[in-house]
């Protein structure tokens, strides 16, 4: 990772729908984050024979059972926040993440964000 937006490749990510504080949920907002970021996605987390159903398709399966068995509401703090972070990178190009921040920075932290299947994709 040398740059900001080499943090998406490195883990594994196209993007992230959600455009609030990427940088800092990312930890790419620095440049002496840089190596660490690139030593912590060089990890490859390969799941036991058990977990048969993290196929490579993940992200595709996930958003066809959250569409088919329901979604999810995540209420919390900071945690819960990067956990909502995580899921809109995961899911990324397949949801779009609404308000889109990069549009207005006078939006307040406390509001709501939602995840909406995007019809693009």
């Amino acid at each position: 990772v040398t740059k900001s937006d080499d943090v998406y490749a490195a883990s594994g990510f196209d993007g992230c729908a959600s455009n609030r504080e990427v940088g800092w949920h990312l930890s790419s907002d620095h440049p002496d984050y840089f190596p660490w970021r690139g030593n912590v996605s060089a990890y490859d987390w390969v799941p036991p024979e058990s977990c048969n159903d993290m196929q490579n398709d993940f992200r595709e399966s996930l958003v066809v059972d959250l569409v088919e068995r329901g979604g999810w509401l995540l209420i919390g703090d900071s945690v819960t926040e990067q956990h909502f972070f995580s899921i809109s990178c995961t899911l990324y190009p397949h949801i779009i993440a609404i308000p889109d921040y990069s549009k207005s920075w006078d939006w307040d932290r406390a509001w709501p964000q939602h995840l909406h299947l995007n019809p693009d994709s």
